[in-house]
This record gives C-alpha cells, structure tokens and sequence, in this order.
C-alpha cells in the first residue's frame, strides 16, 4: 500500500481522527492501529462517525478489533449501511470472529496481518453482502409500552429499546409533528447505544420526509437551544439522563423547544407502535446532515451574564463522566477562572458514580476535591448535563431549593418585580426571598412540561424546580444547568465574600428530601394523610399539602410507580424529623 492509502489513528490522539476524515475524501482504506477498546472513547465515537462516512460512499474500511463482541457491533452498524459496502477487519489471530462474521451479516471481509507491523493482505475476497438494506427483517414495531414515561421515552438497550424502535418511533414523530417536511434537530449523550438508537431515528424520520440534522454528541439544554435558536420543527435527545449504563432514552420536542409529554403527544406514538401499522414512507425522502452547536450554545450561555464581571474562581467541576464533560471547555474557555475537571471522559459505563448527584454520596468525590484543591466552590452535572449542583468552598451541599433561590436573585436584579417560578417542593426560603428581592412568587407543580407552559402562559422570567432545573424565558423556556450556573457565579462574583456566606440567610431551614414509599392502594392513603391532619392549611396543587407555621409536607403520588413521595421542612431539625417520622409511619401502617 502506497502510504497515502492508509489513515492511521493513534489511541489518545484525537486531532489525528480529523486529518483522517480529510484523507476518507481519496483514501479507500482506513488503518486503526490500535483496539478499539483501549482507544479513548471520544477518539472511539469520531471514528465511528468516520466509518460510517466511509461506508456510505461504498469505500473499503480496514478496522483493527479486539474481541469478538466489539466485531459483532461494528458489523451490525457498518453491514446496514450500504448494499455496495465491503467491511475489511484487521484481526490478528481472530479469523473465526471474521468468518462468524461473514456468515451472519452477509459480507466479505478483508483478512490483514499485522503482526509484523506491517499490514499485509493475505485473504481477499470482494463478496457484497447479501440484498439490499430492505430486504433485513422486517422492523420491530410492537414495542414494550412500558418504554414510555411522563415526559420521555425509556428502556433497556437492546431489549426494549433498539434501532429497529428508534427508526419506528422516528416515523410515528414525523406524523405527530404535523409539518410538511420537517426540520428535525436530533443529539445524543455519551451512551455507547445512542450511536445506534441515533441512526434508527434519524433513518425512521428521514424515510417519513423529515430533513434531520444530527447535531451530534451533546447536553440536552444544548439540543434544547438548537432546536430554538436554529428553527428546527421538532428535536430529538437520545439520553437516559442519570440512569444506569443499561438503560437509554429519548425526550423530545415541538418548535421552540415545546416539551413533548405523554399528554401532548407520546401517547400518540405509543398507540401507533401498538398497531403496528406505521405512517407511510414519504415520495421523497429527507435528507440527514450534520451541525456543530456547542460554539453556538456556550456563546447564548454566556449571554446571560456580564463574562466580565467574573471573578477568577477555582472550581472543581464533576461532570460524572457525562456530556457536561464536552460543554464545559466550550464555555468556561472564555471566563477567568481555574477549573479542576473531575472526569471529564466521556464514559456512559459510568465507571466512577452514578451521574446523578442529587443523591448526596454521589457528591462525595467532588467534595474531596474542592478540599484538596481548596476550591472557591464545586459544581456537578448529571449525565446529560441539564441538571446541576453545587457545593460551597467548605464542600457543604447546597441543594436545589437554594440554588433556584440564588439564580432568582440575580434574575430580579437583571428583570426587577418579574415573576419567578418555584415548585412546590421547594423551600419556604424560595418564595420568602423572591418577595423580599421585589419579585413574585409563583407556585407550580413538579415536572418540567408543566412547568414550562406555565411559564409560556404567565411570560415567567425564571423557574427552578428543587430537584435542580432551572428554567429561563430567554432560553425558549426550556431548562439548563449551564445557565443557572452562570447567574450563581455572576452573583458570586458581586457578593465578594465566600459561597457559604451568601448562602447562609437564605438556607435556614431543614428538609427531609424526597422519601419514596410503595403503596397499594394511593387515593385512600391520601385521604388517611389529610384526616390525621385536619387542623393543618392543606391544598391539592400536586398531592396533598399539610402546612404549619413552623413546618410542612407534601406527599403526592409518582406518575409511573406505585409510589407515594415524602417531603418534610421544618424550622428547626429536631421538627423535621420529628414529623418526618410520623409521616412516614402513617404512610407505610
């Protein structure tokens, strides 16, 4: 081989994968010297994103393997690609894998040796793979309905929720868009299967008639301001957020960021998949591109503060292996201050903690961190990166009550007497300090598409919920951590004096957090709550809500589960658990 023939990609060296996509454009053969498995996994997604180019333009692609398994997944994702493509796999001492290979999908792989270091043909056979891409099993369209929640689709990967899903629910989401030809924003997190799920949707959508624009690996408040800013009809984010590395998921979107819950439209696709009987395929089918958004998100990020007034802070930033880790470095290269990046590789095997940190021992690395380093503060971000937390400089939590309190703040300053959101788990601290800030307090129920359109309906500057999202008008009312983390720091940066300080007169009171019970049977127990305490202010807003002057709770039922869920504030500590206790023991007697 000529030496212009051969890309060779290094593990670690990501810049190299980009001088490798300018080669693709005359070079047939593609070499990774490497296993992919020992390849840093944002090398390993841009050469998937590289193969797949290849393969679309019929090329031949020459890929070194580690395993049989990791063999299996390229082939299934490359095979599909095109009828004309021939698949070469470098494989030393792994000729079974090839010929399994070979016989399962159809297709001819080129057998290289490169025990010497050298690549040598020594087997070649140019063999299409059998049919076209029609003629694959018939797509799976019957579907577990279970997959679909409130406010976003979600299941196991591959057993409930596939490619073969992802591509019907694409068809069924043209439909329920209603638009002729639509524009379809489509991201994804750092889930290994989001690359498949991401293709299936967008072939889905695409053989409906949408135009869809893979904007790539990303947060979901960075689709959420794509969708909007760039006029996209719809928008697709394939993320299970903070759950486990089996599970994957889609939320998704009208335009303008409009969420789409089980009441507005994924009912809809849920009855079309249980039919069976998927809308029809457009005459023309849309085309699939792709975007680059994260210039563009970190610049509307910052444009809700001053980036001068930032102060040069050091802050340790737990992104938990999640898309935090890729927006970050976008937005922070433009502000003052000293990040401690704590791991920041893109892993949705979630190698070091759950991303999900509004569970305190998840926070448990960052607090370390901000001790050792001394940090002025630390932040973490939840897997697909729209929720947030933060910990002042002695590494206490600060939870999501006191951080809608804190962004409130610097809303009224900007936005003065406006109206702010809360929802009605918060802190009676919450609506205490938007009074005294000159705004108005109000109340809402928990859950994002709710409280987005009463945002929309009310034309609400800001909204936060306590189980840390944080909502903004000027970000087509759609939550963002990235957002609300800007107005604290600029609000820091004025307060001139430490995190804990400025927090200390708004966090007076005790909470219980949200404690989960099973329950058979929910309308009486409820009924049970109220009775026992009928000398209390109650109201029905989400739940039952017993108010004193001195502490209060909400139990209100979960959407999906079986679930009652507890929240208990009291003045002092000894109140909360007090009544935290005897709640507890009516609910579970």
């Amino acid at each position: 081989m000529a030496d212009r023939d051969v890309a060779t990609l290094s593990a670690g060296e990501r810049q190299r994968v980009w001088i490798a996509l300018g080669l693709a454009q005359e070079t047939p053969i593609l070499l990774l010297d490497e296993p992919t498995s020992h390849l840093d996994l944002r090398v390993a997604q841009d050469i998937l994103q590289l193969l797949e180019r290849l393969a679309r333009d019929g090329k031949t692609i020459l890929c070194a393997l580690h395993d049989l398994n990791e063999a299996s997944a390229y082939a299934d994702r490359i095979a599909l690609l095109s009828e004309r493509q021939l698949l070469a796999l470098v494989t030393p001492q792994r000729l079974l894998a090839t010929s399994l290979i070979e016989r399962a999908y159809g297709i001819a792989l080129d057998r290289v040796d490169t025990a010497d270091g050298t690549p040598r043909v020594f087997a070649r056979s140019r063999r299409h793979r059998a049919g076209p891409v029609e003629e694959r099993a018939p797509v799976q369209t019957k579907v577990d309905p279970g997959i679909f929640k409130s406010y976003d689709v979600r299941g196991i990967y591959p057993t409930q929720l596939n490619e073969d899903v992802a591509y019907a629910i694409g068809r069924c989401f043209v439909a329920l868009l209603g638009v002729e030809r639509p524009r379809i924003a489509a991201g994804r997190d750092m889930r290994p299967s989001g690359a498949h799920l991401a293709q299936g949707f967008a072939r889905g959508a695409s053989d409906a008639g949408a135009d869809v624009v893979q904007i790539g690996m990303v947060s979901t408040d960075a689709l959420y301001f794509a969708v909007g800013k760039f006029g996209f009809d719809g928008g697709v984010m394939i993320t299970a957020s903070h759950n486990p590395a089996q599970y994957n998921g889609m939320k998704f979107t009208r335009s303008q960021a409009r969420a789409i819950s089980l009441d507005t439209g994924l009912s809809t696709i849920a009855q079309q998949l249980a039919s069976g009987d998927l809308p029809a395929k457009a005459a023309k089918p849309g085309t699939i591109s792709e975007q680059d958004v994260l210039d563009d998100f970190a610049e509307h990020c910052l444009s809700f503060i001053d980036p001068a007034k930032i102060k040069p802070f050091k802050i340790a930033i737990d992104a938990g292996n999640g898309m935090a880790g890729e927006t970050i470095p976008h937005v922070f290269r433009s502000l003052p201050c000293d990040v401690v990046p704590i791991y920041f590789e893109l892993d949705g095997s979630f190698p070091n903690h759950p991303a999900s940190p509004i569970e305190p021992e998840n926070m448990a690395d960052l607090q370390a961190e901000v001790k050792k380093h001394r940090c002025d503060l630390g932040v973490a971000f939840d897997g697909d990166a729209d929720r947030m937390f933060i910990v002042d400089e002695k590494a206490g939590l600060i939870d999501g009550s006191t951080v809608t309190a804190l962004v409130a703040l610097n809303t009224l300053k900007k936005h003065p007497g406006s109206k702010i959101l809360y929802n009605l788990i918060c802190s009676r601290s919450v609506p205490e300090l938007i009074e005294k800030a000159g705004g108005i307090p109000v109340r809402s129920k928990v859950g994002h598409s709710i409280i987005k359109e009463v945002m929309r309906e009310q034309d609400i500057v800001f909204g936060g919920e306590h189980s840390g999202h944080f909502y903004f008008r000027d970000n087509w009312y759609a939550d963002s951590g990235m957002i609300a983390l800007m107005a604290c720091l600029e609000l820091f940066s004025e307060a001139g004096k430490p995190v804990s300080e400025v927090i200390a007169p708004i966090d007076t009171r005790f909470r219980s957090g949200e404690i989960n019970t099973k329950v058979n049977d929910i309308p009486a127990k409820l009924a049970e709550i109220q009775a026992h305490y009928k000398d209390a202010d109650i109201d029905h807003l989400d739940g039952v809500t017993i108010s004193y002057p001195h502490w209060w709770m909400n139990v209100r039922p979960s959407n999906t589960e079986p679930l009652l869920r507890l929240n208990v504030e009291g003045d002092t500590r000894e109140l909360m658990e007090q009544h935290r206790d005897e709640a507890l023991a009516l609910i579970r007697s």
